[in-house]
């Protein structure tokens, strides 16, 4: 469609494409919207004035009037029409017809080998250690070339030490100076200054591994306040905020001994328990304990010992059990045989039908007796519809029988565990499948709507998509309680925040016991002892999870140490999930805005990858952005963590997501939670995907229906939404939550 807009105002960018849509009604309910994004208003039209609307496809044109006066009537609906999660009849026009049954959305992995995962007997599945593709050999040539260069350091270091040499010698005399002053005062400039809070000072630029891996461990051992950093070859070091924090407390040195025995695990040389000074305070003991817990809690622990009548704290080394090479009997070499040195994995196939992912995880835990954590996955699968994947988890006899147990049939019907089992040496990782392939039924689309739908199909077919993140990404189905929302909280550390996200009011919950219990939260901006009472008294036993975090918030207190420890009751991975479900918000965001700017090519600042291998990316300056030698398929933008790059300033897409981070409180280094034991380096995502293999049929139509059904089967690249393809059907809108 295009809209003509009245000769009283004329923006540069008109005509502008909008909707496709089989109804007039929501026609002119997502014009609304879309004008009002663009700054238009209902009181930029005369009364009465007349709009044309014209249909285009495969060259016939149909002229549908429409008036500025139905325009204002709608125009309190345009919010509603601008966001994909409200149920409108734009949405049902495509969305929601897909997903009427979950025979409608059937997903096959496609794995490494190119192969349709399913659960017949004939597929046979691969080892993970055989992949061959081109990203698991770039892969292994990066993590080979970072071993070789830390062996390399690593040597070098040694040689030093038997040579005598200090490695911060490398460093030139200023900026030793500039190092001693900065680890001292936290200022760049070593005055009496305040120090500042995110000071960084660069130490130059070194390409030699043997130089800069023995400075960077002196840095770290010399000075335990410092957090080094090398990007490029290029070092520098800022402050520690775990060790600020734990100075606070304790005093220099003490911070400077706690983190020396974290660091000796790395050293190789374990330390043993450290004794803190007697203190009396219990007050001050119990938050010594968790300010140990909270910065270094992976590593070490802490209890408090009675000395000579005075109460002192102990840390030490968690014993945490380490391989061990065992060696081989009657071989001379000593060499250690594959099974006594490797850790089997059961390899399988998982169906789920109407669950989520973490859910079907959480029950095949229950069942093999293995934590969530432990099972590996190539990628999430969509909780509506039929999805088959391959799974691993750590085998071993009870493992391997439960597994088998598990064939024969789960206490969950809509969990299926297939025939074959391979017992393989390594796990899955994440995106170490091809991707999917969908078999989508889209029922009830009108008749006259029919051949603008196969247009849209031959346009999507030709020239992509938007690869934005889908709405099932954001938990769209759980009403306000948005994973984008909730992994904002956890990146701020608002522990209660994110709880009351969890627990907190939902108007599309339909079980009426979960709703009074949540209503116990209405209008709550804090936790409070007596609505998680009640609403614990009003949750029913099927909301294990709700309960598990309402009993953990009883026992441990609604205080930022009480939500924090309430939190862990979440499995690791949906911790993981929420805060991945923020960062694609942002990516949305930034897609939004750059796909507005220019649709037609590369512009100065975007993102492309260097070489096939996706190892890094580049910044296209004005003569390679119009050089015709990139496209807009070679654009990419960063799915922000601690380590993404973003576009420079100035650009669109970089400029909205900083701008978001600063209005969310947020800083790249928050996206490293050790105390929820969650970090997100980042990464980069195209901003347009490609179907390939697409073939629809027709069926249909429906006796006196006048419908016909869409039978849609296509495959996609990892990471790829089925649904924001058939948001392009439509020309939906941006969906961003």
């Amino acid at each position: 469609f295009f809209i003509c807009f009245p000769n009283t105002w004329s923006p540069a960018h008109c005509p502008t494409r909008v909707q496709l849509s089989p109804s007039r009604s929501a026609m002119v309910r997502y014009s609304v919207g879309f004008l009002e994004s663009l700054g238009i208003g209902p009181g930029d039209f005369t009364a009465g004035a007349t709009l044309s609307m014209t249909a285009v496809a495969d060259g016939d044109v149909a002229s549908v009037p429409g008036s500025a006066d139905e325009l204002v009537g709608c125009s309190e609906k345009s919010v509603a029409a601008m966001d994909p999660t409200a149920a409108t009849d734009t949405h049902r026009t495509f969305l929601e017809l897909v997903k009427a049954r979950p025979e409608d959305f059937v997903v096959n992995e496609i794995d490494w080998q190119g192969k349709e995962v399913t659960l017949s007997p004939e597929y046979s599945i691969p080892d993970p250690a055989e992949d061959c593709s081109s990203d698991a050999e770039a892969r292994q040539e990066r993590e080979g070339k970072r071993a070789r260069l830390r062996e390399d350091g690593l040597a070098a270091e040694e040689q030093m030490a038997i040579d005598g040499i200090d490695p911060l010698s490398v460093l030139p005399g200023e900026a030793r100076e500039a190092l001693r002053a900065f680890a001292a005062h936290g200022t760049l400039d070593g005055g009496g200054a305040a120090p500042e809070e995110n000071a960084e000072l660069d130490l130059g630029h070194f390409p030699d591994p043997t130089q800069r891996v023995p400075l960077l461990r002196a840095c770290a051992a010399t000075y335990r306040g410092l957090q080094t950093n090398s990007t490029g070859g290029r070092v520098s070091v800022r402050k520690c905020p775990r060790h600020a924090a734990l100075t606070q407390l304790v005093g220099v040195a003490q911070a400077d001994r706690i983190a020396a025995l974290f660091h000796s695990v790395n050293d190789d040389s374990e330390m043993g328990p450290i004794e803190l000074p007697p203190d009396p305070s219990r007050e001050h003991r119990t938050q010594v304990h968790r300010a140990i817990s909270q910065h270094y809690g992976k590593l070490l622990d802490t209890k408090t010992l009675e000395r000579g009548g005075a109460q002192q704290i102990c840390v030490r080394l968690k014993n945490i059990r380490r391989k061990k090479r065992k060696r081989a009997r009657g071989g001379s070499s000593g060499a250690p045989s594959a099974q006594e040195t490797e850790t089997l994995y059961a390899l399988f196939v998982l169906q789920k039908q109407n669950i989520d992912h973490l859910g079907a995880l959480e029950l095949l835990s229950s069942t093999l007796g293995c934590p969530a954590h432990s099972f590996g996955v190539c990628g999430l699968k969509d909780k509506v519809g039929i999805t088959t994947q391959l799974v691993s988890v750590p085998s071993d006899r009870e493992v391997t029988r439960a597994l088998k147990e598990a064939q024969i049939g789960l206490k969950d019907p809509r969990v299926v565990v297939g025939p074959a089992v391979r017992s393989v040496t390594c796990p899955l990782r994440r995106g170490q499948h091809l991707g999917n392939l969908f078999s989508l039924r889209l029922g009830g689309i009108p008749e006259p709507v029919v051949e603008m739908t196969v247009a849209a199909l031959q346009r999507i077919d030709r020239l992509g998509f938007v690869n934005y993140f889908g709405v099932q990404r954001f938990g769209a189905e759980e009403g306000l309680s948005l994973s984008s929302t909730i992994g904002r909280c956890l990146l701020k550390r608002e522990w209660g925040g994110a709880l009351l996200a969890l627990l907190g009011p939902d108007p599309k919950e339909t079980d009426v016991d979960v709703a009074a219990a949540r209503a116990c939260f209405v209008g709550r901006a804090v936790l409070t002892p007596s609505d998680v009472e009640a609403a614990l008294d009003r949750m029913p036993p099927r909301r294990p999870r709700e309960k598990a975090l309402l009993r953990a918030l009883r026992r441990h207190g609604v205080d930022d140490a009480g939500c924090e420890k309430a939190m862990m009751v979440i499995s690791q991975p949906m911790r993981q999930f929420y805060v991945h479900a923020y960062a694609s918000f942002l990516f949305n965001k930034m897609a939004s805005a750059r796909i507005s700017a220019n649709w037609a090519g590369p512009i100065a600042g975007d993102l492309v990858f260097c070489g096939e291998a996706s190892e890094g990316v580049k910044v296209l300056g004005s003569e390679e952005a119009g050089s015709g030698a990139y496209s807009l398929a070679d654009v990419v933008l960063p799915v922000p963590g601690y380590k993404s790059i973003f576009p420079p300033k100035g650009h669109c897409g970089g400029d909205v997501g900083r701008a978001q981070l600063i209005r969310d409180a947020v800083d790249k280094e928050d996206f490293r939670i050790p105390k929820l034991d969650v970090v997100a380096k980042g990464a980069y995502r195209k901003l347009l995907a490609s179907p390939t293999s697409m073939s629809h049929r027709w069926t249909g139509p429906d006796r006196g229906g006048g419908t016909m059904d869409l039978h849609l089967k296509f495959e996609l690249a990892k990471s790829s939404y089925a649904t924001m393809l058939i948001h392009a059907m439509g020309g939906f809108p941006v969906p961003i939550p």
